[in-house]
């Protein structure tokens, strides 16, 4: 899976870049997420694509929000009043999930007590 995000960000395939450790942290967190939403021990080979769909999301979500850059959202001349918006793409993992809840429902098991 970090193979195929890599290639999606285009990293370096060969070898450890500056980013892995970050890479297999999202990508971790995110399959923990998709185990506990499935209710799931053991990720399906057919979610592993969702996993790193979800993952690539929220690793541009991190590259988004340490951007420093601002768009203008609104501007009054005469009273000079600018407002700045942020360009963060916002949500967290649980509204990236929510994009890919009919795939994920396919795997959803019943919670056992």
């Amino acid at each position: 899976m970090l193979r195929n995000l890599k290639l999606l960000l285009g990293l370096e395939l060969d070898g450890a870049t500056d980013q892995d450790d970050l890479l297999v942290y999202l990508l971790n967190g995110t399959v923990r997420k998709i185990l506990d939403y499935c209710n799931l021990l053991e990720l399906p080979l057919e979610l592993e694509d969702v996993a790193v769909e979800i993952t690539l999301k929220r690793y541009r979500s991190q590259q988004v929000d340490t951007n420093t850059e601002r768009t203008v959202k609104a501007i009054t001349v005469g009273g000079v009043r600018t407002e700045f918006a942020d360009n963060k793409s916002g949500g967290g993992i649980d509204q990236m999930i929510d994009a890919f809840r009919p795939q994920l429902n396919r795997y959803r098991r019943m919670r056992t007590l």
